[in-house]
């Protein structure tokens, strides 16, 4: 991605190590900072967690939160559900003026230990026991999932506090 293009995502749980790839530098703090950093618009909603100790992921949102906004982007917690997640995950990459290349990812899959996979299957090296399903869509429903991340960035309810928190 490029300046000018958006990545968008709405997540219960992003560990920043989160490796895309088995290569070294593909850690998703990483790839979301760069990208940030080329001029990409970059946005996220992380669900604000419970205590880490109480087997949630805090420290983790917010680290992946703080890597994305110093690099120029803008990562919110979000705190609209108190008790629990909102489990509304999803990523968005639109394209400027290459709108072929436009994707969404829906599903339950989080950005975290224990989701990366790759065509024979062999699953995450930094596991992690969860099970969920992922599926990729392109063309004009994209858009679709995109105004879905634009209704609850732009919602009142994401209060002033969130932002300041993200």
């Amino acid at each position: 991605m490029r300046d000018g293009d958006l990545l968008m995502f709405a997540d219960w749980r992003g560990d920043p190590d989160e490796r895309l790839t088995d290569s070294p530098g593909t850690e998703v703090g990483t790839v979301f900072a760069q990208a940030a950093g080329r001029g990409v618009d970059v946005r996220g909603l992380l669900w604000r967690s419970h205590w880490d100790r109480l087997a949630f992921s805090a420290a983790e949102n917010r680290e992946l939160g703080d890597k994305i906004n110093d690099a120029g982007g803008q990562c919110l917690l979000d705190m609209r559900v108190r008790t629990g997640s909102h489990h509304q995950k999803f990523g968005i990459l639109r394209h400027h003026d290459r709108p072929e290349l436009d994707v969404a990812f829906l599903g339950g899959i989080d950005l975290c230990h224990g989701r990366r996979d790759d065509a024979s299957h062999r699953g995450d090296p930094q596991p992690q026991p969860m099970a969920d399903v992922q599926l990729v869509i392109s063309g004009p429903a994209v858009g679709d999932v995109e105004t879905v991340f634009r209704e609850r960035w732009e919602n009142p309810r994401l209060s002033a506090a969130a932002r300041s928190a993200g």
